[in-house]
């Protein structure tokens, strides 16, 4: 966590007393201690924050117990035990555990994953690393993961348990664009009852709807969540409607096209292996 100021826009929620539930923010969070104001400010990635205020005491690096890498062993029985509860991973810069069918899974709050979570805490910042050297090859250091050898094969168990063609494109989508992604929104009906130079009541109703984008990592000097506020009717909400459905083909389409490459990709690796196999037995005929 490291001390930085960070722009409060008119749209997002503050939610000031420490007694707000934790739990009712959405998704992955970010912390912020600011050592001037002594507060930790959570936000959510919506946007919305809480704000504890209180004496805040950051500890030196040299005061932090130093925090051992899981064997391969250890690596591979707490991602299978999430696993068999129905549970996967975020690809987030510290993946968040979500359900595997994205609907309601009453073993999120079950005691199997508060057991889970307080056997391995460390296990996402672990797994982070380990997935970003699976995917893109970047180096790790060892006193995160292990030597060579642990983080070769933790890499293997990510591939097989987590990484599917569809977590892959989470990843390079949220870690690789440079442009913001949308991340939610919020929406409010209003009535309206008096307008400026108009004598009579309007007596209209229309939304007022909140689009909460976010900034990837790649792009710095920015406030990570942000936020545009646009009006409109059933009108336009129909047509935000069907030009989205429209769109959600058009992704699908491009979805099943990975797929083909993604298995072509595969197909060719493996032919590949073949062909060095034939000419390693011919050699050794000859």
């Amino acid at each position: 966590m490291g001390e930085e100021n960070h722009k409060k826009t008119d749209e997002s929620t503050e939610l000031t007393s420490p007694s707000e539930e934790l739990g009712e923010l959405d998704g992955s969070y970010e912390v912020t201690v600011k050592k001037g104001t002594n507060e930790i400010v959570i936000r959510d990635s919506s946007g919305k924050t809480v704000r504890l205020h209180g004496t805040v005491d950051v500890a030196d690096d040299d005061d932090e117990e130093e925090v051992k890498p899981l064997t391969p062993s250890q690596f591979r029985t707490a991602l299978k035990q999430l696993d068999a509860l129905g549970l996967t991973w975020t690809a987030d810069s510290i993946p968040a555990i979500k359900a595997k069918d994205d609907g309601k899974n009453e073993t999120m709050f079950g005691e199997e994953l508060a057991k889970l979570q307080r056997e391995y805490p460390h296990l996402p910042s672990e797994l982070s690393l380990v997935i970003a050297h699976a995917i893109t090859g970047t180096r790790v250091p060892s006193q995160r993961v292990g030597n060579v050898e642990d983080l070769r094969a933790k890499a293997e168990i990510v591939r097989e348990v987590l990484i599917t063609p569809e977590f892959k494109a989470e990843f390079f989508f949220k870690h690789s664009i440079k442009l913001p992604y949308f991340a939610g929104m919020d929406w409010e009906v209003v009535f309206k009852l008096v307008e400026n130079n108009v004598s009579d009541v309007p007596g209209i109703s229309y939304a007022l709807l909140s689009l909460v984008y976010h900034y990837p990592s790649v792009v710095s000097g920015r406030h990570r969540h942000e936020n545009i506020t646009v009006a409109v009717n059933s009108e336009l909400v129909d047509k935000m409607i069907g030009d989205l459905n429209k769109l959600k083909q058009a992704l699908e389409v491009g979805a099943r096209l990975t797929k083909t490459m993604h298995t072509l990709k595969i197909e060719e690796g493996e032919k590949g292996e073949e062909d060095d196999n034939a000419t390693a037995n011919t050699k050794g005929l000859e």
